[in-house]
């Protein structure tokens, strides 16, 4: 059995709602007029535009931007709160982790451009594990025929999907 295709933006999502991840998994769009997505876009493209980042793409993830600092090689994840502070730790970790396959060593910081705050995050042996205990959670779920069932969380209010568990 071959592994599913998995994303940064899946591994995000099973941290919060498994049911995301494998909505994702089978290209569901979230509701792009959502006001938490709508703003979450705004933050990001507005927060760093002064710096001129631009995100970059690399398989299977979206990286919203690398910079040097120190002489060492930092990526950035932002976030609109820090609601989401458990979910951008994996999703960075994860873009770590790939840029480290192809030689590339850096520093990772989770972006709370509205709160002010940077979180560092290091892909240590412990945040290693915790990435590798989401990713096979995630190629579980994803590789289900059938959904995930819905969980009714204090996150479902502002999901791109609630059409899609509670319609």
């Amino acid at each position: 059995m071959s592994v599913p295709h998995i994303t940064a933006s899946m591994l995000a999502a099973m941290v919060v709602c498994p049911r995301e991840a494998w909505l994702m998994s089978r290209a569901f769009s979230p509701e792009k007029e959502n006001y938490f997505i709508v703003t979450g876009n705004l933050i990001h493209e507005e927060s760093y535009s002064a710096m001129r980042l631009r995100e970059i793409e690399i398989e299977g993830a979206k990286i919203d931007f690398i910079t040097e600092k120190g002489g060492k090689t930092i990526v950035a994840e932002i976030k609109r709160s820090s609601a989401s502070v458990d979910s951008g730790k994996i999703q960075l970790l994860y873009y770590m982790k790939r840029l480290r396959e192809v030689g590339i060593f850096t520093k990772g910081q989770l972006r709370i451009p509205k709160e002010k705050k940077i979180i560092d995050v290091e892909l240590n042996e412990e945040n290693e594990k915790l990435l590798e205990f989401y990713t096979g959670e995630l190629i579980k779920t994803i590789s289900k025929t059938s959904p995930p069932e819905v969980i009714n969380s204090k996150y479902c209010k502002k999901c791109g999907y609630q059409s899609m568990c509670f319609s």
